[in-house]
């Protein structure tokens, strides 16, 4: 059938020229519908027609397809001008240009469309969606906004029993061979409720960087620019200021769920893809889709920041890549393109450790001697980027050094076996199974590499390409790690950067264990035995709900966490300081928490210049602990108060008030209390000292409240 006509193009193009109109003039709920029906539309017939998916896999790719679009769009225009509503017209209308331009109409396949499931069978698919519906009835009832040490410590256990019996569930669906077609949804729910748990749990947010990201969101969304200008985050902020743009929703609302929704809708069908591109049967893929879902390292897509979007786009890209190596179907490389080309968009510096295998599914055969230099840009990329953007930008100071050997032997050891036994009957095969995580992973990957030896060259080679894939980003890591160090950020901050390409890295390794966990599956299957089989299943189950245990921040005998959650508490102290300072220039000395409540509540408000090793540097007016010299003096606030202290910050700032703000979790906090108050011109505690606020002004007054 002619899936375009000349006339279906017209109302395509008609459709951008309203969407621009209504982001220049008017956005309104029935508008922004109008819009996101007409970005769809573009989305599918990109999909059906330009890149050649099959009907099913167009109308789930779609929103993936034009996020990625926009975010490709929307990256250089932040970052060499401003993100204005005929900006963004601009962007939305590009897709049914591509239409226009590089579309040929052409009969497109159908995919038959697979049948129903008995009666019977399908009832495994509505016990899924009732265990899911469950499970987020479980996590929306244990929201809080209080400060927490992790999710957990508001959870009730029955979440992780819901997580089990519908992995459970699901797992026998797919033996059952129920078509992944009516399998895919259930598998997307269960997805999104386990990768939804800081997003629903926490509507205050959760850590630092999602609230930094947000507030740098909001300023786009006001100024249409956010400064200083980098070369880093513009895709995902575009992305989430567009949306923003046709809803009017909270941006809150977008980082927190439409990364995690976005992952949940697609990957479950990549991965089924994938996986059947490697010589399983579609039964098999179907179960290893599932168990990879819920063991596999996924947990940056939970965070909502532009780490978590570039992740996901990482996972598209490698993916894709399998598929388009495999099957050699320009849909594939369509894909593979435009997710890589997504990545780059929002965080370059997560693409450039996979410069080097990006190329690799272009070639039927690729010589060695290429091998060798693409292995070399892999393991350089990350380190030449970082070494330009410290020349050109004073926003990430950085040391280039020789080698430090330590890197190597840092990453040989993660994945070494790993035993401790607490005699603690729930924690201790919970971190058995998280601490030997790499270990399962790579020895898994080596036994793929065995057992392909019978499977066909194309899955061979593929397997190959996948393995090639890991040892350019595991260089990549250690060479950037080896050389580079940050010597403004705290100790516990040294290896965030690298680690992320370590992240990446174990992407290869868990499609290669994927491969050979599938064909161990198959041999399961084949013995008929039903009891063996059963057991598999609960395992499975129990795997999958311990490894979401670990995935998320937890305090408990095993890891000590000290990330305490933004409270009501700390939005209520900032506003107090707010009306409290009367307009008059302040600064305040607080935790990481506090400093990230006045992001969330007031954006980037002030910076004043201080001194920091003699040298004078522009700093946020709450204290941080990656940069700020205040700081310092919160930390000698915490522990010996002095009213010195303070008069040396009035006098260096030229300000009127200091805040100190201390919370009841902070060590020594009853001493600090008490030997504060005398010193202070005022304070107010909130939540029956759950945070406490201290006011020096600069012309004493020695009042009290």
């Amino acid at each position: 059938m002619m899936e375009v006509s000349f006339r279906k193009l017209l109302k395509i193009l008609g459709g951008a020229v309203i969407a621009i109109n209504i982001l220049l003039f008017a956005v309104t709920l029935q508008t922004a519908l109008l819009v996101c029906a007409y970005l769809l539309s573009v989305g599918y017939f990109l999909n059906r027609n330009l890149l050649g998916f099959r009907m099913s896999d167009s109308v789930i790719l779609t929103p993936l397809v034009i996020s990625a679009l926009i975010a490709i769009e929307s990256a250089p225009v932040l970052y060499a001008s401003r993100l204005t509503p005929l900006a963004m017209g601009i962007i939305v209308s590009i897709p049914a240009v591509i239409l226009l331009f590089f579309l040929r109409s052409k009969t497109v396949p159908t995919q038959p469309i697979p049948s129903y499931a008995p009666r019977s069978k399908s009832m495994l698919l509505l016990a899924s969606l009732v265990l899911s519906t469950l499970t987020l009835v479980v996590l929306f009832h244990s929201q809080t906004v209080e400060s927490t040490l992790g999710p957990w410590e508001s959870m009730p256990p029955v979440f992780f029993i819901l997580v089990f019996l519908n992995l459970c569930v699901l797992v026998c669906a797919a033996i059952a061979r129920i078509p992944f077609g009516f399998l895919s949804p259930a598998i997307s729910i269960f997805f999104f409720s386990i990768a939804s748990v800081l997003a629903i749990v926490y509507p205050l947010g959760f850590g630092f960087d999602p609230i930094l990201h947000n507030a740098a969101e909001r300023a786009i969304s006001q100024q249409g620019l956010l400064l200083p200008k980098t070369p880093y985050y513009n895709g995902h902020y575009g992305l989430m200021v567009l949306l923003w743009t046709l809803f009017r929703t909270p941006l809150e609302f977008f980082d927190r769920f439409f990364i995690v929704g976005l992952a949940a809708l697609t990957l479950p069908i990549l991965f089924f893809r994938a996986f059947c591109a490697l010589s399983l049967t579609k039964k098999t893929a179907s179960i290893v889709s599932i168990i990879v879902l819920s063991l596999a390292p996924f947990s940056p897509i939970t965070s909502g920041t532009p780490w978590g979007s570039a992740f996901l786009f990482a996972l598209v890209a490698i993916l894709a890549s399998v598929l388009f190596f495999t099957e050699k179907n320009k849909a594939h490389g369509g894909l593979l393109i435009i997710a890589a080309g997504a990545l780059f968009a929002i965080h370059p510096l997560a693409g450039l450790p996979l410069l080097g295998y990006l190329p690799y599914p272009f070639f039927k055969k690729i010589p060695r001697m290429l091998k060798i230099i693409l292995l070399g840009i892999s393991a350089c990329a990350v380190g030449a980027a970082f070494g330009l953007l410290s020349k050109i930008s004073t926003q990430l100071p950085l040391e280039i050094t020789s080698f430090r050997f330590e890197a190597f032997i840092s990453f040989f050891l993660s994945f070494l076996p790993y035993w401790e036994w607490r005699f603690h009957t729930l924690l201790d095969p919970v971190y058995l199974l998280e601490k030997n995580m790499h270990f399962l992973l790579l020895i898994s990957s080596v036994a793929s590499f065995i057992i392909v030896r019978k499977s066909s060259a194309i899955t061979r080679r593929a397997a190959n390409m996948l393995g090639f894939g890991f040892l350019a980003t595991a260089l990549s890591y250690v060479v950037t790690r080896g050389i580079i160090s940050f010597p403004s950020l705290p100790t516990y901050e040294q290896a965030i950067y690298t680690d992320r390409i370590k992240e990446i890295s174990l992407l290869f390794l868990a499609i290669l264990s994927g491969l050979a966990l599938g064909m161990g599956i198959e041999k399961v299957m084949k013995q008929k035995n039903r009891f063996l089989l059963f057991v598999t299943v609960l395992i499975i189950g129990a795997l999958g709900s311990m490894h979401v245990y670990a995935s998320y921040p937890r305090n408990d005998a095993y890891i000590p966490y000290h990330g305490h959650t933004i409270s009501t508490q700390d939005i209520d102290a900032v506003h107090w300081i707010q009306e409290h300072s009367r307009g008059k220039e302040y600064v305040v000395l607080s935790n990481q928490v506090t400093a990230a409540a006045s992001i969330k509540e007031f954006g980037f408000a002030k910076y004043f210049s201080i001194k920091k090793n003699g040298s004078p540097i522009s700093a946020f007016y709450y204290s941080i602990p990656a940069s700020s010299p205040l700081h310092e003096y919160f930390q000698k606030m915490l522990g010996a108060p002095s009213r010195k202290i303070i008069d040396d910050i009035l006098a260096d700032l030229g300000i009127e008030h200091v805040y100190f703000v201390v919370h009841s979790y902070e060590p020594r906090f009853r001493n600090v209390i008490d030997n504060t108050k005398p010193l202070a011109d005022e304070w107010h505690d909130f939540g029956g000292e759950k945070v406490t606020v201290f006011a020096f002004n600069k012309i004493s007054s020695n009042t009290r409240e």
